[in-house]
């Protein structure tokens, strides 16, 4: 999983522990896209997945984030999930179900919002296999 972000704790500490307690998820990749001062990444009590951060010295932007971040992982299967998005529990079953086809490459789920709060059960990203 490849999380890009710029000057988010806040968005970090909601998202990152709802990632790392998924057992088929075997890393979380927080790229600081240049974030001053540097990102603290919270640790999760009940995570049965490693988080490891890629810090860039310059803001690049979400695409060379999300870039940089799919270089530092050897995961089979990547998901890019954006900071500003909280997926809701079950998100990757959907999603995963369309690679029991080996010639699926790529998916792209639907995306949900609550209209009273922007970040709650939404989920944005794209799961590919490479």
């Amino acid at each position: 999983m490849v999380v890009p972000v710029k000057d988010d704790d806040a968005a970090i500490a909601e998202l990152v522990p709802r990632l790392v307690t998924d057992p088929r998820v075997a890393e979380v990749v927080v790229v600081d896209d240049g974030s001053t001062p540097p990102l603290q990444i919270p640790a999760a009590a009940d995570a049965v997945t490693p988080v490891r951060v890629v810090r860039r010295a310059t803001n690049g932007g979400p695409a060379a984030a999300r870039n940089d971040g799919w270089a530092a992982t050897t995961a089979a299967l990547v998901a890019f999930v954006d900071a500003d998005v909280l997926p809701s529990e079950r998100w990757l079953d959907p999603v995963l179900a369309h690679f029991a086809d080996p010639s699926g490459a790529a998916v792209a789920p639907r995306l949900g919002g609550a209209p009273t709060d922007r970040r709650t059960d939404r989920h944005r990203g794209v799961l590919a296999r490479y």
